[in-house]
């Protein structure tokens, strides 16, 4: 089954790198990150991400100086309204703190995780083998859906 056709209907957590890949233009994404923001667009896919992907995509328009891609991504996260930007609060840090203690891993990855599962979403998007799956939200590798 294709990544749209599985995302339909469904409430889908993006990781930070998904933005990175669709806004700076990945040639290996392009189509179906296209696609599959076109979607959210529509509204056919429910799409929501952390503040902590706010964080992490504007590390390196930073550094570059590039004032332009910094817009496009705050406007993307912060003012389009099209993605949902979850706060991280105390809650999702305590269960960060259990998720790692449990299975591991970057401090990062689980703040995506247990975000993704508090929020109830169906699946959590990434192109990160470092994020460890969980039986309460569904980790699909964008990879793993491109020929």
């Amino acid at each position: 089954m294709g990544l749209i056709k599985k995302l339909l209907g469904k409430i889908v957590y993006l990781d930070a790198n998904i933005f990175i890949y669709a806004i700076e233009h990945s040639d290996i994404y392009e189509r179906l990150l296209n696609e599959l923001f076109k979607q959210i667009d529509y509204g056919k896919i429910q799409a929501i991400t952390s503040e902590l992907t706010l964080a992490e995509v504007l590390v390196k328009p930073f550094a570059d100086g590039n004032t332009e891609l910094v817009d496009v991504y705050k406007n993307l996260l912060v003012s389009a309204n099209i993605i949902t930007l979850l706060e991280i609060n105390q809650e999702i840090l305590l269960e960060s703190a259990k998720y790692r203690a449990t299975f591991g891993g970057k401090l990062p990855d689980a703040i995506h995780i247990t975000t993704a599962i508090a929020s109830n979403a169906n699946f959590l998007l990434t192109n990160d083998n470092g994020i460890k799956t969980s039986a309460l939200v569904e980790v699909l590798q964008l990879s793993n859906f491109v020929n």
